[in-house]
């Protein structure tokens, strides 16, 4: 399974984060699911990234899901469930997946995958209790190296100019799966500036950029820092929806607060 190659477990989804699930891959996968199990009891289908389905998909998946056959399993996993239609939701058992505590994911870090206790909090922090994410972070440096860029980019466009906005606006529009990516990672640190302008006591998730986060949350109220975030959600709804790209991120980019530049 782990493999991809037990002829009785299928996965379907969207060629690329944040792309489309077409009908016709799930006209393929009922197609395969007539079939008696070959080697199993079961024949199991997981539809990763539901919510990335278009309306066609997910409405030919209604039939299947009411009726399945005894010998077929069907998972779905999607971000949150208010992105899926709601006959699709009636329709399944709903588990919601909780993340390990922050604690749990550093010392299991440290103790059986013999990381250094910094890099353990960084990856415990930045995970957000995701074990498998942090543990493939230790070898493959790629999500952190573009989470590196996006907060750099992040902080750069707080403290820059108008036109330098729509500088990275251009920039970032032109790969929209990666610009999802981007914006999942800027919601964490304006999180951070929202927690860091009320004085909570919980902690941060960008341990690395705490300076740069202090500074930002000393020159700004936490309605701005709550505007922000909100406008960076707002935005990947809208992306979701097949906004349009550019505008999207330049409306977002006017949308967070001007800070003079900070060390």
């Amino acid at each position: 399974m782990a493999a991809g190659s037990h002829s009785d477990v299928v996965v379907i989804e969207a060629e690329q984060v944040g792309g489309t699930l077409k009908i016709e891959q799930v006209r393929d996968l009922q197609h395969g699911l007539a079939l008696r199990p070959y080697e199993g009891r079961f024949k199991i289908a997981i539809l990763r990234r539901f919510h990335e389905a278009n309306l066609a998909a997910q409405n030919s998946l209604l039939k299947t899901l009411e009726e399945p056959s005894s010998q077929v399993v069907l998972i779905l996993t999607a971000e949150h469930g208010d992105l899926l239609l709601p006959t699709i939701v009636s329709r399944c058992q709903v588990l919601n997946l909780r993340p390990l505590g922050l604690e749990e994911t550093e010392t299991a870090l440290r103790n059986y995958w013999n990381i250094e206790p910094e890099q353990a909090t960084l990856l415990a922090r930045l995970s957000g209790g995701r074990i498998g994410w942090a543990i493939r972070s230790t070898t493959d440096t790629t999500e952190l190296d573009l989470r590196h860029e996006s907060v750099n980019a992040l902080e750069q466009a707080i403290a820059g100019t108008r036109y330098e906005r729509f500088q990275l606006a251009e920039g970032l529009a032109k790969d929209k799966p990666t610009l999802l990516t981007v914006l999942d990672i800027w919601q964490t640190y304006w999180r951070d500036v929202l927690l860091a302008t009320t004085g909570s006591q919980v902690a941060l998730v960008n341990i690395d950029h705490e300076s740069a986060i202090l500074q930002i949350a000393s020159a700004i109220t936490p309605e701005d820092a709550q505007r922000a975030l909100q406008a960076t959600r707002r935005a990947v709804t809208q992306l979701g929806q097949n906004a349009n790209t550019r505008l999207c991120i330049e409306v977002l980019l006017l949308d967070y607060p001007f800070v003079k530049p900070f060390q």
